[in-house]
């Protein structure tokens, strides 16, 4: 697949992943209120984390459209922090959630995919 198409791809699929975590504390709607296995009714780290995730991804999805490798770092923190979330308001319908965080995860620091600089057109 060609860089700039490669790179359009990644870089919507970080954007529709990072948006999905808008009222991810809910459940999407499921449950009337934020609550936590461990923290209780969601306050300022139920808010937070949504909020990193949900920046991160789409920072690293705009860094990636415009070539950037600062996506990489970005999308890293942004998976962390959406693991966090899940953990904190684990709900069975958040397993494709983990299983897409660990990927991101799995190919940027242990595959190292796409190589460094292949989607910013240097080849280097």
């Amino acid at each position: 697949m060609e860089p700039v198409l490669l790179r359009i791809v990644i870089g919507a699929l970080l954007v529709v992943h990072g948006v999905a975590h808008v009222d991810i504390t809910r459940v999407w709607g499921a449950r009337s209120t934020a609550s936590s296995w461990v923290l209780g009714e969601a306050g300022a780290v139920g808010t937070a984390l949504p909020l990193l995730a949900l920046a991160g991804f789409s920072l690293a999805g705009l860094a990636l459209f415009v070539g950037l490798d600062v996506w990489r770092p970005l999308a890293v923190v942004a998976a962390c922090a959406s693991l966090a979330t899940i953990a904190l308001y684990w709900d069975v319908q958040m397993v494709l959630g983990v299983a897409v965080n660990v990927g991101i995860l799995i190919a940027l620091l242990w595959v190292r995919w796409p190589e460094q600089g292949t989607l910013s057109g240097s080849g280097t």
